[in-house]
């Protein structure tokens, strides 16, 4: 467990960013405040009447090399820029308490794709690497977004009680899991005795949902906001490819135009191959599973791997030739004529100084004789023209 020692951005007449009726100097003041309260004595707080910044305070700072620095300050930016994120100094690797902390800030005030950047233009972190401190700037969020500042006003205590965990440190009022016996179900008691009902809640750096009976959501799906959520067995939202019932499906990953968490569907792009899940146009299939096999979209046909093969995970979409119940099939590999992984039909393909034909129903002609735009033409067993 370390011990945090608090630097509260700005001050001494300098209100630093101002926006939504706020000053950053005055927030960041209130939340070490309350870190240092949930804290104890874990927690030390530098000299809150000072700008540690104007007057150098850290160059003449005489505390345990062992202690953990963090600044606290709030980003001024256009109005919808929003989310915190970690500072450290330029060259240096951050640490696993860097880490914790950019996990858990990118967690409850997202909106950052970075969520540890390297500087070398501030002056507190070379002061504090000049001195041999481990230290890291925290921006609190956006000041100027008004989403951003109710987040950090109406959950100050849960963004002090994740500063503290990211150096492992308990609050003084512990929040604690229960277990209910009688229902079988797990819900999350505060310190003071209450408990969350009806949200989501960041714990530990997973996310959980809370139903209206205060009980934490698990193996279920839920649907908030106009997208699908999972939570897992023990509760916590899924992410990434997840198997239901019978079917894969794929959660958001990380934060973006589309809410962290929340089910895909439609053509999507992973890890550099693209799948499809199933935007309910499909009959026989479920919101969002991932499609395998022969199907149409729109005007054109695709083929997704129903097993894997060759180092393509099962459900990627085929380009090339593949072999499909006794005949061949050519999926659109790079013409411009039609879209990447389309099925070719009525269409000539020249590969290699052979022409082949792939009739109306995508299958390539071989041993037989065809007319095509009035021209019969032939083609032998290996589908090439004679």
């Amino acid at each position: 467990m370390a011990h945090l020692f608090l630097i509260a951005g700005h001050g001494d007449g300098d209100p630093g960013a101002c926006g939504n009726g706020y000053t950053e100097a005055e927030r960041v003041r209130a939340l070490a405040a309350r870190i240092k309260a949930l804290g104890g004595d874990n927690v030390t707080v530098g000299d809150t009447s000072r700008d540690w910044y104007k007057d150098n305070l850290i160059s003449s700072l005489n505390i345990d090399k062992s202690w953990q620095i963090v600044e606290l300050h709030m980003d001024s930016a256009s109005a919808s820029a929003r989310g915190g994120h970690v500072i450290i100094k330029s060259g240096f690797s951050p640490d696993t308490y860097d880490t914790a902390l950019a996990n858990f800030i990118g967690g409850i005030l997202p909106g950052r794709s970075n969520l540890i950047v390297g500087r070398s233009d501030l002056a507190n972190p070379n002061r504090a690497a000049t001195k041999g401190y481990s230290y890291r700037l925290v921006e609190f969020g956006f000041i100027t977004n008004a989403n951003d500042v109710s987040i950090f006003n109406s959950r100050m205590d849960d963004i002090a009680r994740g500063v503290l965990a990211a150096f492992g440190i308990g609050s003084a009022d512990a929040d604690k899991w229960v277990w209910d016996d009688n229902k079988q179900e797990w819900w999350y008691r505060y310190a003071d005795g209450s408990y969350p009902r009806a949200c989501w809640k960041q714990i530990g750096g997973a996310w959980y949902y809370f139903d209206s009976n205060g009980y934490a959501v698990r193996n279920k799906w839920i649907q908030d906001g106009g997208y699908w959520y999972y939570l897992n067995d023990n509760c916590s939202m899924a992410t990434g490819w997840k198997w239901v019932d019978t079917a894969w499906y794929y959660l958001n990953p990380q934060s973006g135009s589309v809410p962290k968490g929340a089910m895909l569907d439609g053509w999507q792009y992973i890890d550099g191959r693209w799948y499809y899940l199933n935007a309910m146009n499909l009959t026989g299939h479920k919101h969002g599973d991932m499609i395998t096999g022969m199907f149409d979209q729109g005007i054109h046909t695709y083929y997704c791997r129903k097993e894997k093969e060759n180092g393509n995970p099962v459900g990627s979409m085929v380009t090339g030739w593949i072999w499909i119940d006794d005949a061949w099939y050519y999926f659109n590999l790079d013409l411009d004529c039609q879209p990447v992984g389309s099925m070719l039909k009525n269409h000539w393909l020249t590969e290699n100084g052979h022409r082949y034909y792939l009739k109306d129903d995508g299958r390539m002609a071989k041993d037989e004789s065809i007319e095509i735009s009035g021209k019969t033409y032939t083609f032998n067993n290996s589908g090439e023209m004679v």
